[in-house]
């Protein structure tokens, strides 16, 4: 075990267990540890270490905790990583079975399987090695709503595997052994009716009747007092046969044969599916509610086609039937199969009732005197109910019990929300298989040896079902069907996304994803179906709202609308409030479907929108974030473009947070399309994040995009800001002979436009190039140039930024007292703007010159001056650059211990940032 959450927060270290720090800190790593391997978003871990209310400086407190955790998580006698993960995410990379809690859940389905052949003995021995990894309340210390949320399920998760231990050891005649340890989780549980149940029934066959009455009465007035409630069917049941003293009771009886009332068995369940592979955290859900007292007894299992649902159910009733006393029941209603109608209800109702032991002829004739039928006779019945293939919730209506006591699973492609907002339904939505998972389903069809004998196309196989269980089934299936065909040969038909489809096509109806996907798309109305092919063309990973509605020339109300349409089928996901995203196998029938029902016209169309809301969006965002920029008319987007309003900068800050991917994406399918103008614009909208950001590796092919369309546009200006922005992305990216090319090439183009603003820019571009050849001569001669020509724009922007340069490389020549009037009236243009970004960096700049004039004490003043506003501006990738310069001017003032607390949390920043490089650099010095 490497880290434990089932008391409190604590990480293996090579001398013991180790705390992982203050509360919030704990609940970090504990946000991160009950999904490993899953990417947690730095929105996520905000709202549950601070919930609603949390501080401005979260993000860079977050960056610290995270720092903190590597260092002791480094420490471990294990394999364990917390990395970067897209965008903004962090995950913590590690075997599940190495934190205590999902060793446990681990442990526990160990145990219902050694129950399933009938080994009893060994499955009490594992539920009590599940038990002992209970240290106490889970996340001992650590506040918070969500913190709480998940102690109180984990409470719910080991109340519900005790009883499950303690039915089984009552089966094994095991009553007198188990009475002291049952009252004692009792007490430990006490609203717990399977606890209560459990002690009951072996005081009564320890010969303590009177003692069982005691307990039932005890637990009736526990649960009127804190939760207003009768006990449950069960319990009172058990305390009815107990005033009876019913002999049946005395002998234990195995769970495992299910006898309908009248002495009927009825065990419809078709057969479990043999391969089955993952879904960890969805049967663990569906185990904690058929075990909680108070958990929901309707439950829905919902995905896209192909995403296992009729796996998972089948999986779960299998390994809980002995759950189900009474029987199991079930009815397929091919609400989506392509090759039957759907099954009415009344159909459904009429096998069931025959199953129940109804005689055709007694079988009423209207659906609801069939339904009343039904559930009075599962009236008190422990049964299994499962409905597979449910079109919508009117199929599924009249099928249900009238009580508690059956547990019905419903699966189904639509949300079926009728069944939770009117029937309290709880649902499941399923997600692909991780990588690990889809190996491993690939590994149980084909066999180790197999796949170990060719990696890579194996790799290459399982990466082209992107996690779907159907697409791996089908890919599979012919895998199996031609044992001498080399894997490499396969794949070499998955590899064109054009021909993917095919190849996923067993010629069979049930086991074709395109028919999989037509049944899907036929369910939804011809508009819904139109945005659904719409969606095929966007550029990016997703789609926000006004992304969709711009693709649609909608409204942002209807697109919502359609767009629910298309989520409640399963056809698009939205995992995030307001934005979309479909399965990659999706989204490639869904631009099968825009080739063949849009003509060429609607297609173009339809990206000319969704590009131009990229491009006015950011363009917006970016003068947000950097004030003053150079006026350009963009002219007018395309009609039915619909742009985000961005009210503010840290609105702008996130927009570009979670967009730049798709801004890339588009920018990358306009240079595809010819359309050169929207090309170079995007780069030019993007540059202020990417810069802020420290994204030169992506800023260089962005800008290499935009310089080649403003020479094929022969648009000077368009050139000038090119080959300008090019050169500072690739001075960033450490190409400096390259950014001198292109720095020259700016400048060459200026000089021909004559125009004052570019010619600013392109000097400015030429001093940078020659500082990092080291010749601060000649870039002072531009800076100087760059300077006079931005007082005549009257740009005050322009200004200080060119005096903040000529102070720079002054200071750098040993010009201090030059350097520092320069860099003084750079502030003063800053402040009166204000732009508080722009100050942070002349404060630097100013830090920069007192440390070179031997003036450590006015440095320090400045560094802390740019330190708040960088943190003030959101600029979280200049705070440890800052904190580095400052911690050398308090060294220089002999504060050696405020020197080095600042250079650890610098390198933990730059580590929490993903800059390990310089979190290394930083630490070396301090460790010798």
């Amino acid at each position: 075990m490497l880290v434990r959450l089932l008391g409190s927060v604590e990480i293996a270290s090579a001398t013991g267990w180790a705390r992982a720090g203050p509360a919030k800190r704990s609940c970090v790593l504990a946000a991160l540890a009950v999904t490993p391997r899953v990417p947690v978003t730095l929105a996520t871990l905000t709202e549950r270490v601070w919930g609603t209310g949390a501080p401005s400086s979260a993000h860079s407190t977050l960056y610290g905790h995270i720092a903190h955790l590597r260092t002791l998580l480094r420490d471990c006698p294990g394999e364990v990583t917390l990395r970067r993960s897209g965008i903004d995410g962090y995950v913590l990379d590690v075997e599940p079975e190495l934190i205590d809690v999902h060793a446990l859940r681990s442990l526990v389905h160990a145990a219902r399987d050694q129950l399933l052949v009938g080994d009893g003995e060994r499955a009490v021995e594992r539920w009590r090695r599940a038990g002992e990894l209970v240290r106490g309340e889970a996340l001992a210390g650590v506040k918070g709503d969500w913190a709480a949320e998940v102690r109180s399920g984990l409470r719910r998760e080991h109340a519900a595997l005790l009883a499950e231990r303690f039915t089984v050891e009552l089966e094994l005649n095991r009553h007198n052994e188990i009475i002291d340890e049952l009252a004692d989780q009792v007490a430990r549980h006490p609203l717990s009716e399977s606890l209560v149940e459990c002690l009951m029934t072996a005081l009564y066959r320890s010969g303590r009747p009177a003692e069982a009455l005691s307990c039932f009465a005890e637990a009736r007035f526990r649960l009127a007092e804190r939760l207003g409630a009768d006990p449950g069917t069960r319990l009172r049941e058990l305390n009815r046969r107990i005033l009876k003293q019913d002999p049946e009771l005395a002998r234990p009886t195995p769970a495992s044969a299910p006898v309908a009332r009248g002495g009927h068995p009825f065990a419809q369940l078709p057969a479990a599916p043999r391969l089955f592979t993952g879904r960890a955290a969805e049967l663990s859900e569906l185990d904690n509610a058929l075990d909680a007292p108070d958990g929901a007894r309707l439950w829905t299992v919902s995905g896209p086609g192909g995403i296992g649902k009729s796996w998972l159910a089948l999986h779960w009733s299998h390994r809980r039937r002995d759950a189900f006393a009474d029987g199991q029941l079930y009815v397929n209603l091919h609400g989506f199969d392509p090759g039957t109608a759907p099954t009415p209800p009344e159909t459904a109702l009429r096998g069931l009732l025959e199953t129940l032991g109804v005689a055709p002829a007694a079988i009423p004739t209207s659906l609801d005197a069939m339904s009343g039928l039904y559930r009075s006779l599962l009236v008190g019945k422990r049964v299994l109910i499962l409905v597979d293939d449910a079109r919508d919730s009117r199929q599924v209506i009249p099928l249900l019990p009238g009580d508690d006591a059956a547990f019905t699973v419903v699966t189904g492609r639509p949300g079926l929300a009728t069944l939770a907002t009117s029937h309290g339904a709880a649902g499941l939505r399923l997600d692909t298989l991780s990588h690990n998972e889809s190996r491993e389903a690939f590994s149980r069809h084909l066999g180790h040896d197999r796949i170990a004998a060719e990696p890579e196309a194996t790799a290459e196989l399982v990466g082209s079902c992107a996690g779907l269980p159907l697409a791996l089934g089908i890919l599979a299936a012919r895998a199996a069907a031609h044992p001498g065909l080399p894997l490499a040969a396969l794949a070499e038909s998955v590899r064109d996304d054009s021909a993917r489809l095919d190849a996923l096509d067993t010629g069979e109806l049930s086991a074709s994803l395109r028919a999989v996907l037509e049944g899907s798309l036929a369910a939804v109305r011809p508009e819904a179906a139109r945005l659904f092919a719409l969606l095929g063309l966007a550029p990016g990973i997703d789609a926000e709202r006004h992304a969709v509605a711009s693709l649609a020339a909608a409204s942002l109300g209807h697109s919502d609308a359609l767009l629910r349409e298309l989520d409640s089928a399963n056809l698009v996901e939205q995992r995030v409030p307001g934005r979309y995203r479909m399965h990659d196998l999706t989204r490639l029938y869904a631009a099968e479907r825009a080739e063949v029902d849009l003509d060429e016209s609607d297609r173009d169309a339809a990206l000319r929108r969704v590009v131009d809301h990229y491009l006015y969006t950011a363009a917006a965002g970016r003068e947000l974030m950097q004030r003053g920029l150079i006026p350009r008319d963009l002219g007018q987007p395309a009609p039915g473009c619909v742009t985000r309003p961005l009210t503010d900068l840290e609105a702008a800050k996130r927009w570009f947070a979670a967009e730049h991917v798709n801004i890339v994406a588009a920018q990358r399918k306009a240079a595809e399309l010819g359309w050169d103008a929207s090309v170079w614009r995007l780069a030019w909208a993007l540059t202020t994040f990417q810069i802020l950001r420290r994204r030169s590796d992506e800023g260089v092919p962005v800008w290499r995009r935009a310089v080649a369309a403003a020479e094929n546009l022969d648009d000077l200006f368009g050139q000038v800001v090119a080959h300008h922005t090019l050169s500072q992305m690739l001075i960033y990216a450490g190409d400096y002979d390259d950014a001198a090319t292109h720095a020259a090439r700016a400048l060459d183009r200026a000089e021909a436009s004559g125009d004052v603003h570019q010619l600013v820019g392109a000097h400015d571009a030429m001093s940078k190039a020659y500082v990092r050849q080291g010749d601060y001569r000649l870039a002072l001669r531009h800076s100087t140039r760059s300077l006079d020509l931005a007082r005549r724009t009257g740009n005050q922007i322009l200004e200080a930024q060119a005096h903040n340069s000529v102070g720079w490389h002054l200071a750098h020549l040993g010009e201090y007292a030059a350097a520092r009037g320069h860099c003084e009236q750079a502030l003063d243009k800053a402040r009166a703007i204000p732009d508080d970004y722009l100050a942070a960096l002349i404060l630097d700049s100013l830090g920069f010159v007192a440390s070179r004039d031997d003036r450590p004490a006015d440095a320090s003043v400045h560094y802390r001056q740019a330190l708040e506003l960088v943190r003030r501006f959101g600029a979280t990738e200049q705070e440890p650059t800052t904190m580095v310069a400052l911690a050398e001017a308090e060294e220089a003032l002999g504060r050696r211990d405020e020197a080095e607390r600042l250079r650890r949390e610098a390198a933990d920043l730059y580590e929490a940032q993903g800059y390990a490089e310089e979190a290394a650099l930083l630490r070396k010095p301090a460790s010798g």
